[in-house]
């Protein structure tokens, strides 16, 4: 499933784009706030994605408060890999366990995505879904 907040309809095609490619549903972020809607049943989708545009920098306020619900789910090995994929180095070991700063996330989904454990989770959106990174690049 791919989610996208698009004003100018940029995201919107380089969602539908994706998800052509990928053969996901698309869902726009747009709608599930004007309908105030909080979840989105992801079950059987291989994949979850996010397109938005940047603001100066940053992403929509609005996408920025729809992401941050990112929590930690199971337990973590300890192999520090969402540490090194962070953006921002705001992902820190701490007892085998990552511990960050929601307030400064940049919700790249990097460190959901690459967990090897899937400790890392969006609420319970992901729980049951695949991750995906590009087969194609390597950090």
């Amino acid at each position: 499933m791919i989610l996208y907040f698009s004003g100018t309809g940029n995201s919107k095609y380089c969602a539908e784009k994706i998800a052509s490619k990928t053969n996901s549903e698309l869902c726009s972020i747009n709608d599930m706030m004007k309908k105030q809607i909080a979840e989105v049943d992801v079950k059987g989708s291989p994949l979850l994605g996010f397109v938005c545009p940047t603001y100066n920098f940053n992403m929509a306020y609005a996408v920025a408060e729809f992401l941050e619900n990112l929590i930690i789910k199971n337990v973590p090995d300890g192999c520090g890999l969402c540490e090194t994929v962070c953006p921002k180095n705001l992902i820190r070991l701490q007892d085998g366990k990552p511990i960050w700063v929601k307030d400064d996330c940049a919700c790249c989904l990097g460190c959901i995505h690459r967990c090897p454990k899937q400790a890392i989770q969006y609420g319970k959106k992901t729980e049951k879904t695949g991750r995906y990174t590009n087969p194609n690049v390597t950090l």
